[in-house]
């Protein structure tokens, strides 16, 4: 949605307008913009208010939700940074600022690190010690700054194959504000909250949370949060080099069984999001795994 710098004051006096009332009421504004009119309401339904924002011209309308963060919380904030947008903009730019910047980093490298791989730690001195492999010389401010807005979540163990999928809808379904949380699964039935801010985070923490009956535990994320003294009992394998004919369930059945006991095959495989592996959870520690498995289908032999 495009607006002037005109719509852009309407729709700050609106916000404000909006956020001093307390409750569940019904309110409109309305404004033209050239050949353009422009809708703002302050609703509300089963979920809590909310304010919608309609541009429309001609046939042609757009529509816009903003959510209540919390009861009668308003949306102050938004006005704010709206104002700020507004002010920044006819502000005559002085002096231009650039990123900083990192002598020897090769553009190549930059678009090849993600979030959780920091320069810090690629820089990181390393050396073994006997069973022992010792990280040093390494600040991790930048990571833990992504981390200390995440929050682990864990179910009872005996609760049978809980699936990335099932925690995302879960997810949609249970808490208002989902939106920009990234999940990752840690394993045993332990999965990783990712929230856009620590306020959400915060927000979500305090509540509490019942899957299927299950208390679901809500606890921020520590640097121990992902380890664990416990002889593992299960363990995720990949298989490599399963031809495309043979990708089926029941052969990953078989495959795990050989290796140990198959007990779960991955979402992303059985989706076919990709097939460059098998990802699949055996029983046992994976000491007994073997080096290679001989598929023999049609008098041809595969080695995986």
């Amino acid at each position: 949605m495009t607006v002037s710098q005109k719509t852009m004051e309407w729709l700050v006096y609106a916000l404000k307008e909006a956020s001093k009332d307390q409750g569940n009421s019904v309110r409109r504004w309305k404004v033209w913009d050239h050949s353009t009119e422009f809708f703002c309401s302050k609703n509300f339904n089963k979920d809590g208010r909310y304010i919608s924002i309609i541009k429309t011209q001609g046939k042609r309308r757009v529509v816009i939700f903003i959510s209540e963060w919390s009861l009668n919380s308003g949306w102050m904030d938004i006005s704010t940074k709206i104002t700020r947008f507004i002010n920044a903009k006819v502000q005559k730019i002085s002096k231009v600022v650039h990123r900083e910047t990192e002598e020897g980093l090769l553009y190549s490298d930059s678009v090849r690190n993600n979030k959780w791989t920091t320069r810090e730690i690629n820089a990181a001195k390393i050396q073994q010690k006997g069973n022992s492999i010792i990280i040093s010389e390494v600040t991790t401010k930048s990571q833990n700054e992504l981390l200390e807005k995440s929050v682990v979540g864990s179910l009872p163990e005996e609760i049978p194959n809980v699936t990335l999928s099932e925690v995302r809808q879960w997810v949609v379904s249970s808490w208002k504000h989902y939106h920009g949380i990234n999940i990752y699964e840690l394993g045993h039935n332990r999965f990783l909250f990712e929230f856009p801010n620590k306020t959400a985070a915060d927000h979500t923490i305090n509540g509490e949370w019942f899957w299927k009956s299950h208390k679901f535990s809500l606890e921020w994320w520590l640097p121990t949060s992902t380890t664990t003294s416990e002889r593992l009992n299960q363990v995720w394998i990949r298989v490599v080099g399963i031809p495309l004919q043979l990708w089926s369930q029941k052969v990953f059945r078989e495959i795990g069984n050989f290796c140990g006991g198959w007990i779960q095959t991955e979402e992303e495989t059985e989706l076919r999001n990709h097939l460059k592996w098998a990802r699949l959870k055996i029983r046992g520690d994976g000491d007994d795994v073997p080096s290679f498995i001989e598929l023999v289908h049609e008098g041809l032999t595969f080695k995986v």
